[in-house]
């Protein structure tokens, strides 16, 4: 048990060497927490305004308040100029990445009006 101590006891002055002590490690970890916590917070709040921003959200919102279950909505969402001009592979692209902010758009349109 005194080997423990001894050690524990070394470990404390080492701390106080540098300019530490058991106060100010405490208040160290408690601000790191606060700080990530703020950070997961900033996060989230920028991933809503992200999906706010997006300019396709007006346009999801209309055509998802005229028919929640349309079974063709990529079909309304794609922008015919460009997508005709674009290489096969780049078409494919084109679909997958609408249809990627077709959902996540919808989920939010869909929690929004759940909230309301």
């Amino acid at each position: 048990m005194n080997t423990l101590k001894s050690l524990a006891q070394k470990a404390k002055n080492r701390l106080k060497s540098a300019g530490l002590n058991v106060s100010t490690i405490t208040n160290s970890i408690q601000s790191e927490e606060i700080i990530k916590k703020c950070a997961v917070s900033y996060k989230t709040h920028s991933y809503q305004k992200e999906l706010e921003d997006d300019k396709l959200y007006p346009k999801i919102k209309a055509l998802l308040e005229k028919d929640i279950d349309n079974p063709f909505p990529l079909r309304e969402l794609v922008d015919n100029k460009i997508y005709k001009d674009l290489p096969v592979c780049e078409k494919e692209k084109y679909i997958l990445q609408l249809s990627k902010r077709y959902l996540l758009l919808r989920e939010k349109f869909l929690s929004e009006r759940e909230n309301l």
